[in-house]
């Protein structure tokens, strides 16, 4: 039976402004109580967002006086929510409010604008407990999990939430976590059903010397159908990864789900390129390019290039590639590809070509910025490859 501890959740009545944990008291509780009963040493947390989660453990682990290191990883700079707003600004109110003589919150670190691969070398290993609350759609927590498993102390705790978030929302591909709860063999710690029609949305895992023995089933859930492509950058970072760390038949299980996903998505477009649907919406969007004198692609990842093509075969220039300031420039690439910050024409035309799922956050930054003529093809482009 899982432990529940809810005195840490009362920061967040400090701190709050429209904007709090992501997961709801129960759940923070039930994270609290595992806190309480593993006293882990080092911390690793995927996904941030405002960083109420991150606010609620930093006061628990103060209470418990624990001597503990909390790592944080997310792939945005700012609140997806409001990027006026930086990512994780919660936890650094509650830092501010529970600074206390003998009883200050136990140091922070926040890693932004990369996968957890980019900072891996830094945060190191011996980790002793990972909260992973990221994409939720696949591949997203599986990939997290086998990035971050060479990096996990034996005993370590794994906790995942959002594991029934297919069912309390509209988002009926967000079953990511639930699938790695189920494939990956551990010693499994889920909090009780409030009711016996309902189902916990927190759940975490124990690692065991099983847990290796029988790791290759995590690798094959991978095949199963995936909601996106990771980006060309972070393929590589995973395929090296992989190769470092895992036997050849898991790293060609990744690559065969991989293949298969690709081929997926291609035929999915084929058959919406037959219906006429995804074509209309992308003449749609071709003619609203067609008024504006500049245009610039966001993203030189394969949505970016695909559409350059794309535009290239209307007859429609464009400007060049724009990537997020944070991002490392291309080497010898044979387009003109900038820093968004270096974009001195507000006025021009922002084509976002990336995958769906970050486009919101990529709209929010340049709103940021002053850029308001906006359009977005990857919704179209997911559809079409």
């Amino acid at each position: 039976m899982p432990d529940f501890f809810y005195e840490p959740i009362q920061i967040l009545e400090k701190i709050k402004d429209g904007y709090g944990a992501e997961m709801s008291r129960e759940d923070s509780a039930f994270l609290c109580g595992l806190l309480r009963k593993y006293r882990p040493g080092k911390i690793l947390e995927l996904g941030v967002a405002a960083g109420g989660t991150t606010a609620v453990m930093l006061n628990c682990c103060r209470l418990l006086q624990l001597d503990t290191t909390l790592y944080s990883v997310d792939t945005m700079e700012h609140f997806y929510q409001d990027a006026t707003l930086k990512t994780g600004y919660l936890a650094d109110r509650a830092e501010a409010r529970i600074r206390e003589p003998g009883a200050e919150a136990p140091p922070r670190k926040l890693y932004t604008g990369g996968i957890y691969l980019d900072f891996a070398d830094e945060i190191g290993g011996d980790i002793d407990m990972a909260v992973i609350d990221t994409v939720h759609s696949l591949p997203g927590e599986l990939l997290d999990f086998l990035s971050v498993y060479p990096a996990l102390k034996k005993g370590s705790i794994v906790v995942l939430h959002d594991i029934c978030l297919n069912h309390l929302s509209d988002l009926d591909t967000s079953f990511a976590t639930k699938v790695l709860f189920d494939t990956v063999t551990a010693d499994k710690i889920i909090k009780p059903a409030a009711h016996a029609a309902d189902y916990p949305n927190i759940a975490a895992f124990r690692i065991t010397d099983d847990t290796d023995r029988y790791l290759k089933d995590v690798f094959s859930a991978l095949t199963l159908t995936w909601k996106y492509i990771p980006e060309e950058r972070h393929i590589a970072l995973y395929r090296q990864f992989f190769a470092e760390h895992y036997a050849k038949d898991m790293q060609d299980m990744f690559q065969a789900a991989l293949s298969l996903n690709q081929r997926t998505m291609e035929k999915r477009w084929l058959q919406k390129i037959e219906k006429g649907r995804a074509a209309a919406d992308l003449h749609k969007l071709l003619a609203k390019a067609a008024d504006y004198e500049n245009r610039y692609i966001y993203g030189y990842g394969k949505y970016g290039k695909t559409f350059a093509a794309v535009m290239e075969q209307a007859g429609l220039k464009i400007n060049g590639f724009v990537v997020s300031d944070n991002q490392a420039l291309p080497q010898d690439a044979p387009e003109k590809v900038q820093h968004l910050g270096d974009i001195e024409d507000k006025t021009a035309l922002f084509i976002i070509a990336v995958a769906d799922n970050i486009a919101p956050a990529i709209k929010t930054e340049l709103d940021r910025y002053g850029i308001h003529s906006v359009l977005a093809a990857g919704d179209i482009l997911t559809r079409l490859m």
